[in-house]
């Protein structure tokens, strides 16, 4: 795939750009984000020094600290999300809108995700990550007006 995306052009690079994120690197984020829950789990990383899975990622799988934390946000949530763990690992979701739920999960609890699960993917795969973001907000905003206020007056 890297030697023909440096010799595609025109649209068949945008295809294979697409093809890339769909059938390559979200699936595989997907496969990830299941092996840093099931590594969490077990503990292992403590074999090796680190005091927690998030250190470990960073020094083992390269990552900074931010990306290291999300990854592993995102692995802790998706359990209690079933239908966004599925759509993600189908790749029907790509990463960055399962953060967005990942995160939302996290803000308002998971239940409360859950009871409008189906309608949050619905918006999500016909949205772009940053609108979608905005559709979590207010769907979080609805559930935890007081929690949302508190977000926005930190950030």
């Amino acid at each position: 795939m890297a030697a023909w995306i440096r010799q595609a052009e025109g649209e068949a690079l945008g295809e294979g750009l697409i093809q890339i994120r769909e059938a390559g690197i979200d699936p595989l984020e997907a496969a990830f984000a299941t092996g840093v829950r099931r590594f969490d789990k077990s503990g292992e990383y403590r074999a090796e020094g680190a005091l927690s899975v998030t250190e470990w990622l960073r020094s083992r799988c390269k990552l900074s600290g931010g990306a290291a934390a999300e990854r592993v946000g995102v692995a802790r949530q998706l359990e209690k999300l079933p239908k966004t763990e599925a759509a993600f690992a189908n790749g029907d979701l790509g990463y960055e809108h399962a953060v967005v739920m990942a995160r939302a999960a996290e803000h308002v609890g998971a239940a409360a995700v859950r009871k409008d699960e189906a309608s949050l993917l619905q918006a999500a795969q016909t949205m772009d990550p940053g609108k979608f973001t905005g559709v979590a907000k207010s769907f979080e905003h609805r559930i935890d007006a007081a929690s949302a206020l508190a977000e926005a007056n930190r950030a």
